[in-house]
């Protein structure tokens, strides 16, 4: 049987980093080295949207960094649209997407999908992972947005460390329980923050199997899409 959702992961992209910021401070964080809090020069990114059409690129995924406090974020994505892209993709924490009127404009200029960085079912673990407090609540707040949007794709990407390990299936299943249908469960790597707290986030993954596979067995369901990545 034909895997849509496979046959998509395939489709040629072309990343292109917006900035060089963020708005949280997460434990884990692998691009904290790259980070310098400036965004990157609007011309700088036409000249990625075009190299990725060239390229046969069908899909813009626009990243950071937070790409969504580039001040010109709009105006990217109209450009992406105006580019040849069929398919406008950003991964973000989210939280500027609280604000329903930004998330509205952005669908407006040609936005397709959006996947959102969860990392805790409860207040208390996802804010101890980003490091800033009220985070939990502007994401979670973000995220209905997005799933009341009905043309809307949403993901979610939970970086799997020490702190989490054992929720994994709760957050998917309290995800789940508010409309989500895919998840990407990504492994913690060694870089920026992630070695920094290396004693506090990395974990023994042959300890932790029998929490993961609780979470990997969710995939059993049909309704739900649940990938691996750097495992």
């Amino acid at each position: 049987m034909k895997n849509v959702r496979e046959d998509t992961a395939n489709i040629k992209k072309q990343w292109v980093r917006l900035t060089r910021v963020c708005n949280n401070q997460c434990l884990f964080c692998l691009d904290k080295d790259a980070q310098n809090n400036t965004v990157i020069p609007f011309a700088e990114i036409e000249k990625e949207l075009r190299l990725g059409i060239k390229n046969k690129a069908v899909r813009a995924v626009l990243s950071g960094g937070e790409p969504t406090l580039h001040p010109r974020l709009i105006d990217i994505i109209t450009t992406a649209k105006r580019s040849g892209y069929s398919h406008i993709q950003i991964i973000t924490n989210g939280r500027m997407f609280a604000n329903k009127n930004f998330l509205t404009n952005c669908l407006a200029k040609g936005l397709n999908e959006v996947t959102f960085s969860v990392h805790g079912h409860t207040e208390t673990l996802h804010d101890g992972l980003t490091g800033v407090p009220g985070s939990y609540r502007q994401t979670m707040q973000s995220l209905k947005n997005a799933l009341n949007e009905k043309n809307l794709i949403v993901s979610v990407d939970i970086v799997i460390n020490k702190l989490n390990v054992k929720y994994v299936k709760a957050i998917i299943n309290h995800l789940a329980g508010i409309g989500v249908r895919e998840f990407d469960l990504l492994q913690i790597i060694p870089f920026g923050r992630a070695w920094e707290n290396r004693k506090t986030i990395f974990y023994d993954i042959e300890k932790a199997l029998p929490h993961l596979r609780k979470a990997f067995q969710l995939s059993l369901d049909p309704n739900l899409h649940i990938w691996t990545n750097r495992f």
